[in-house]
């Protein structure tokens, strides 16, 4: 855990697991459908859960990340920007949407919806052909991965999704980056959930 210094109220987190699993092409229809789902818009669970439902957070989100390049590994990435007497509820709200996540029949149909209509929508044109063509080398691929997306959005079941989140994020140990006010944060609470190494702007900054 680390912990810098930022001298007011609020404070900037971000929780992060990197397990050393390397990309999964046949994965990725149901990663993008999950970072709907979970934690990218404001109908995703992070964001319902830790604002609209329990008011713990101004901004959170979540998204599992794939690799822009062969040899890259997966990773879970969150942020959250709270109040800094709210830090340790923050802490435990995310654990437990991680390890069980909540299911809702109608947020999966919307998400599901909602990525399919934006794939339908998006254009690549002009440079950003080129861009999407050097993409996709960088992954060894000679084919527009989100095509193969498109088509397989439609057969994922909300009880696959929930395996995966399981298998790939459930109940792993988590890192957190901190950016707060020392003097208002809970310590004790932190020091409960792992060893904290304190930054100075010097060492982030070099001066």
């Amino acid at each position: 855990m680390w912990l810098a210094p930022y001298e007011a109220k609020n404070i900037y987190m971000r929780l992060y697991n990197n397990s050393g699993k390397g990309w999964n092409l046949e994965q990725q229809p149901m990663v993008y459908l999950f970072n709907e789902y979970f934690g990218t818009g404001m109908n995703g669970i992070v964001f319902q859960e830790l604002r609209e439902t329990r008011g713990l957070a101004y901004s959170a989100g979540a998204r599992y990340v794939t690799p822009y390049r062969m040899g890259g590994n997966e990773y879970l990435q969150a942020e959250i920007i709270s109040q800094n007497d709210k830090m340790m509820d923050c802490v435990r709200a995310f654990n437990s949407i991680i390890d069980e996540m909540p299911q809702s029949d109608k947020a999966f149909e919307l998400a599901k919806q909602a990525s399919m209509k934006r794939i339908a929508t998006e254009r690549t044109t002009k440079f950003a052909i080129i861009n999407a063509y050097k993409r996709a080398q960088r992954l060894g691929l000679d084919f527009d991965v989100m095509e193969r997306v498109y088509k397989e959005l439609p057969k994922i079941t909300l009880k696959e999704m929930v395996e995966f989140e399981k298998q790939t994020m459930a109940k792993k140990p988590l890192r957190y980056m901190i950016l707060g006010d020392e003097k208002n944060l809970d310590m004790k609470g932190l020091e409960k959930i792992g060893k904290i190494k304190r930054v100075t702007t010097q060492e982030i900054f070099g001066f």
